[in-house]
């Protein structure tokens, strides 16, 4: 006769929980204007999986600006 022991995976009703580690993002070196900071990381990671075009040809972004502003802002330094 064994003994029952409990899954630690499911819960009462018999369900399974998942579960899965979370890591911790790196501290980034923030500017003062945190609307920029995220525009340039969104665009940062549409830039890690897309290649933006130009009649057909590739077309390398390294910057941005806000339509309302002549500002630009570099996206790599």
């Amino acid at each position: 006769m064994g003994i029952k022991s409990k899954n630690p995976n499911v819960d009462k009703d018999g369900d399974f929980i998942l579960r899965w580690k979370l890591d911790l993002p790196k501290k980034k070196k923030r500017s003062k204007d945190p609307f920029c900071d995220f525009t340039r990381d969104l665009l940062k990671e549409l830039l890690d999986i897309v290649m933006l075009t130009y009649k057909g040809e590739d077309v390398k972004v390294d910057g941005f600006h806000f339509l309302n502003s002549v500002d630009i802002h570099k996206l790599y330094k």
